[in-house]
């Protein structure tokens, strides 16, 4: 029985990318928040053939909780030599480190020799990219060196005419993939779809159940079942995708590929149930993915909290905002955000990621 598959909307933009050079004051306008003068914790990464992505992946990685521990304990433990683990973890310790001018062009190079289609002048999805540099680490240092961003997830049938559930097998996933329509406007609605039980009429499925202990028994068909899709297993960083892309018909009829441009509410923190248990597991912001422009070109930027504000907001208070610090990182420029302004709320936010707090 096939597990309900939540499908990534990731796509390798091949026209060239528009570099606005009114984003900053545009962000910032859109965030209304003050810079302050106080040096950066982090550094910038220079664009130097067309690699905002990559730069907003790698400000991302930088601050994600036990990423970098994780990359050191199996680059210890792996037997051939980690060259893609190697270029990554330098990357972000000049982010996390160095003064002056840097870039992630290492990094990319290394995964044009994985996959050609990432090589330079060209816009890439940040998504795509993401999930291909987690796979390929996976490659080189084993299929448990990225535990932290895997969760499972399995489908539930329950069926009408019988007391019998039977579950799918389970299927890891890296990011989910959050559908937008017009009746919604928040992750939390939109989760709470993704994951609320759905009647299937007249589907014509059978419960292998009812036709056991006998050879003779002839397995049962039911007119309705539910389907519910369960997270058995919750990632430590969990990545979600706001899925503005959609089909559209142009004015000749063909089917083509656009972005909408809809707010989408989301918060600082959020719970998901685990299984079967009534408990939930609670999660909080650290770090959003921006698009900024059109399908045929646009500009990536990231917001990122520090893995010491992170530790502080856990010490503390985390609605204290003098314990909460985020960054607005576009390539080279990074802006220190007021932190009574709380988490960034971005009208253009692509990708939201989370980290797992541990149960009370």
């Amino acid at each position: 029985m096939s597990v309900h598959r939540i499908f990534n909307y990731c796509f390798v933009f091949l026209l060239p990318a528009q570099h606005f050079s009114t984003e900053r004051a545009e962000s910032r306008k859109q965030l209304d928040m003050k810079i302050l003068s106080k040096k950066n914790e982090i550094t910038g990464l220079q664009n130097t053939k067309l690699t905002c992505a990559v730069n907003a992946v790698v400000q991302v990685l930088a601050q994600t909780p036990g990423f970098s521990e994780t990359i050191y304990e199996f680059g210890g433990k792996c037997k051939q030599e980690a060259v893609l683990a190697n270029v990554l973890i330098n990357s972000i310790t000049d982010v996390n480190n160095a003064s002056g001018i840097i870039n992630a062009e290492g990094l990319q190079e290394e995964m044009i020799t994985r996959r050609n289609s990432f090589h330079f002048w060209r816009q890439h999805d940040c998504l795509s990219f993401l999930l291909f540099l987690l796979e390929a680490l996976e490659e080189e240092l084993g299929n448990d060196s990225m535990k932290l961003f895997t969760g499972q997830m399995r489908n539930r049938f329950k069926y009408d005419n019988c007391e019998h559930t039977e579950h799918s097998s389970l299927q890891n996933f890296k990011s989910l993939c959050i559908p937008m329509n017009n009746s919604e406007n928040s992750v939390e609605k939109y989760l709470k779809m993704l994951f609320r039980a759905e009647n299937l009429i007249d589907s014509g499925m059978y419960c292998r159940s009812c036709g056991k202990g006998t050879a003779s028994r002839k397995l049962l068909k039911h007119d309705i079942c539910s389907k519910e899709l369960l997270i058995e297993e919750s990632p430590q960083i969990l990545v979600l995708q706001l899925a503005k892309f959609e089909e559209v018909k142009d004015i000749y009829g063909h089917t083509k590929l656009d972005k909408r441009h809809v707010p989408m509410l989301y918060s600082d923190t959020l719970q998901l149930q685990e299984g079967e248990s009534p408990s939930r597991v609670k999660y909080e912001l650290f770090a959003i993915i921006s698009h900024l422009g059109t399908i045929e070109g646009g500009h990536y930027v990231s917001y990122v909290q520090t893995i010491q504000s992170q530790r502080e907001c856990a010490r503390f208070d985390r609605h204290d905002r003098r314990s909460s610090t985020w960054y607005h990182c576009t390539d080279s420029v990074v802006t220190r955000l007021e932190p009574e302004a709380g988490y960034p709320t971005c009208p253009n936010a692509y990708i939201l990621f989370y980290h797992k707090q541990p149960r009370k």
